[in-house]
C-alpha cells in the first residue's frame, strides 16, 4: 500500500476522529543494550502517513504520504511531532558513557547527519541538545616494541597491546527515552560503526 491507497485499521483505544492524522510504522529489530544484551525497545520504521476518512470498526484511512510500502500489521501512531525543532547544544549534566546500538536505514558505516540510537537515556541524565563525543575502540595488535623487527613466524607469539581509542565524531541527542536516546551525528572525521563508544566531551 502506498500514497493514495485506502487502508483499514482496528484496535484504537478510543474512536478515531474523521480527519485525524496517523503515522504508519513498522516494528523493526529489537534494540539490545550491548552492556547486558537486555532489550530496551524496538526500532520503528516510518512507512507512511494517513488521515481518517471514516470512523467505525474497522476505521478507514487514506494514505497521503509514503516513504516505503505499507503492509498489513504495521502500527498506527498519532501524527503529532513531539520532538523540539530548536536545540541548544550543551554537555550532559552528569558524566555519561555509552555505546551506539543501531543506525537508521540499517547501514553498517555511519556518516555525518545519520540518525543513531545509543544505550543511554533520561534515566542516565541525558536530555535533548546534549552533545557527546564518539570514539572508535583502539585495535589490539602485536607488541613489537621490545623485539625490534620480528619475523612473521615470531609475530604470532608477540605480546598484545591495545591502541588508544580515537575520537571519530560528535553526536547530539534530539529525543530521549528512559534508557535510550536518538540523536544525530553532527560531525564525522572518520568511519563510525555500531558499537562505537559515546561519552561526555
Amino acid at each position: 500500500m502506498a500514497e493514495g491507497n485506502t487502508v483499514y485499521a482496528r484496535g484504537f483505544a478510543s474512536p478515531a476522529e474523521v480527519g485525524a492524522q496517523y503515522n504508519v510504522v513498522r516494528i523493526g529489530d529489537p534494540l539490545r543494550d550491548p552492556d547486558d544484551n537486555k532489550i530496551l525497545g524496538y526500532d520503528g520504521l516510518y512507512t507512511a502517513t494517513g488521515h481518517v476518512t471514516r470512523g467505525g470498526d474497522p476505521t478507514t484511512l487514506m494514505l497521503t504520504e509514503s516513504a516505503l510500502e505499507a503492509e498489513a500489521g504495521d502500527k498506527l501512531f498519532p501524527g503529532m511531532v513531539d520532538v523540539p525543532l530548536d536545540f541548544i547544544p550543551s554537555p550532559p549534566k552528569v558524566k555519561t558513557s555509552g555505546s551506539i546500538m543501531a543506525v537508521s536505514d540499517g547501514v553498517t558505516v555511519i556518516g555525518q547527519y545519520e540518525v543513531v540510537v545509543i544505550n543511554r537515556g533520561a534515566a542516565d541524565g541525558l536530555s535533548p541538545g546534549n552533545v557527546l563525543a564518539v570514539f572508535q575502540a583502539g585495535e589490539v595488535i602485536p607488541d613489537t616494541a621490545s623485539k625490534g623487527f620480528l619475523k612473521s613466524t615470531t609475530r604470532l607469539h608477540a605480546e598484545k597491546v591495545r591502541l588508544p581509542d580515537e575520537r571519530t565524531g560528535t553526536f547530539m541527542v534530539f529525543k530521549t527515552f528512559d534508557h535510550l536516546s536518538y540523536g544525530l551525528i553532527m560531525e564525522a572525521t572518520n568511519v563510525i560503526r555500531v558499537a562505537d563508544r559515546v561519552q561526555s566531551p
